[in-house]
């Protein structure tokens, strides 16, 4: 979207919590499907370039019924935070860190292509909690985190640098 001061560039969607209910639903047990999609809103999480920050929002269903039967599905969405960035904020992606307790805690990164920064958001604390400097010309993430042979967490966040065609890592 582009125009009246408006320049957004990417958007994440985080459905984790509707998804973990709908995983214990049987699928064809359609009231409750729409239990969890009222029960869990989305979060949506938007990069825009101006002003430089992210969006933050969440998108609430309601299941619309007819005699028992799901005649529609509305989504509203609200914009619940503004959280300033970096120049030039161009991806957004939602991922986990190990926390100090060995943990893994779900963050949402944003790539800042014309500032050399991906900048890590706690949607829980709502807080950004740390900038990490790249190379020139950040352009996407990807993440690695799980267990490694010997049992332990590791996570790893790799960053792609358009400018000068690299991956750069972070542990």
């Amino acid at each position: 979207v582009q125009g009246e001061g408006s320049d957004t560039r990417e958007m994440a969607i985080d459905s984790t919590e509707r998804d973990a209910c709908e995983a214990l639903q049987d699928p064809t047990d359609v009231d409750g499907l729409a239990r969890c999609a009222e029960d869990f809103p989305l979060r949506f999480y938007a990069a825009t370039r101006s002003p430089a920050a992210l969006m933050v929002g969440t998108i609430e269903s309601v299941i619309s019924r007819t005699e028992d039967i799901v005649t529609s599905v509305t989504e509203f969405v609200s914009l619940d935070e503004l959280v300033a960035l970096p120049l030039g904020p161009s991806g957004v992606y939602v991922g986990n860190v190990i926390n100090k307790l060995g943990e893994l805690e779900k963050r949402v990164f944003i790539v800042s292509f014309d500032a050399r920064y991906v900048t890590s958001y706690d949607p829980l604390l709502h807080t950004v909690e740390a900038s990490i400097r790249t190379g020139r010309g950040p352009f996407g993430l990807a993440f690695d985190t799980g267990v490694d042979q010997t049992g332990a967490l590791r996570s790893h966040m790799y960053v792609s640098h358009f400018t000068d065609s690299y991956l750069g890592v972070v542990d």
